[in-house]
């Protein structure tokens, strides 16, 4: 009954964060639907008997025999979680210049969420110049999925002189909320 591939290969969840921001980033999609969402454990585990070690979707599930409705989260479940639990309907994505960070302002709650990726094995730190911005607020929420952490809050870390400083550990997606964020110019 166990899986013998990796439900908490974090390679796998950073493919997916790669993927999402490339197309809101780059491509600059509208949404991002993940349509793959269950996927069946028994399909993944073999193809003609052989195991394939795939690991594509949020949840694997088997749908039938003695391990019918047993269920895996995988680590794409949490590094998904780390867009769509914060960036909602109605927020702008915001230019930062860099494919490994999203910004995206809510206009009408003063919102604004920054999602920095990781894909190195070493850390990394990050200076976000918030200075462009008409108000900010004086903390950011961080919230992070790792090879050790699925979706942690952190501890807030307060914003000096417009600018949000943090290490970011190695294979890893951080997201930063930061309330009282406010630009008046156009979106």
């Amino acid at each position: 009954g166990s899986p013998d591939h990796d439900h908490s290969n974090i390679d796998s969840g950073l493919d997916l964060v790669d993927n999402i921001m490339a197309d809101l980033i780059e491509m600059e999609i509208p949404l991002w639907v993940i349509w793959q969402a269950v996927e069946s454990e028994a399909e993944n585990l073999r193809i003609d008997g052989d195991p394939i070690g795939a690991n594509w979707g949020p949840i694997h599930a088997f749908y039938y025999g003695e391990n019918a409705e047993q269920y895996f989260v995988t680590k794409q479940y949490y590094v998904f979680g780390q867009f769509t639990k914060f960036i909602k309907e109605g927020y702008v994505i915001i230019e930062t210049g860099q494919s490994d960070v999203l910004a995206a302002l809510d206009p009408d709650t003063n919102q604004l969420v920054i999602v920095a990726a990781n894909y190195d094995s070493a850390s990394t730190n990050y200076n976000f110049n918030l200075g462009g911005f008409d108000t900010v607020g004086s903390v950011a929420t961080p919230y992070r999925t790792s090879a050790s952490e699925n979706l942690a809050q952190l501890s807030n870390i307060s914003i000096s002189n417009n600018i949000l400083s943090d290490t970011l550990p190695g294979k890893s997606v951080t997201t930063y909320v930061i309330n009282s964020t406010a630009y008046t110019g156009t979106l």
